[in-house]
């Protein structure tokens, strides 16, 4: 069988096309793999795993641009470039969910954040949100 073909038995049957999300790159006996996570294949046949937009992931076999989704830290719709969560918000989940706001007494300075970190001891932040965690009022914790 030619590349992107295979057959599940032997003797004078036909070679059928590799099914989407499947690719065979060599000729001769064999069968098709799944396309491996982070890649998808929407053609059946002959072609290559096309990778994922940048910041999102998919599931091995995956067979449309909509299976790549956002990772955790980042935001968008399926199938698409995912952006970074900004200073001061998460994201903790993997898919198109929107960035959560860090909540008062926790902070997260850098972006792509899955989650935020407690305000050390003797500091805090009164608000959501960005902002950096201010030290105590003396003779307080």
């Amino acid at each position: 069988c030619d590349a992107g073909t295979f057959k599940e038995t032997t003797g004078a049957a036909a070679c059928s096309l590799c099914p989407t999300g499947m690719l065979k790159e060599t000729t001769g006996a064999g069968v098709c793999s799944a396309c491996p996570a982070g890649t998808f294949k929407a053609t059946t046949g002959a072609g290559v795993c096309a990778a994922c937009p940048a910041w999102t992931s998919s599931g091995e076999g995956s067979d449309v641009l909509t299976d790549c989704i956002c990772l955790a830290g980042y935001t968008g719709p399926d199938g698409a470039e995912c952006t970074a969560c900004d200073a001061g918000t998460f994201k903790n989940t993997t898919g198109t969910a929107a960035c959560s706001v860090c909540p008062a007494g926790t902070f997260k300075a850098s972006t792509g954040a899955r989650g935020c970190s407690a305000c050390p001891a003797g500091t805090f932040k009164a608000s959501p949100g960005a902002g950096t965690c201010t030290a105590c009022p003396a003779w307080t914790s």
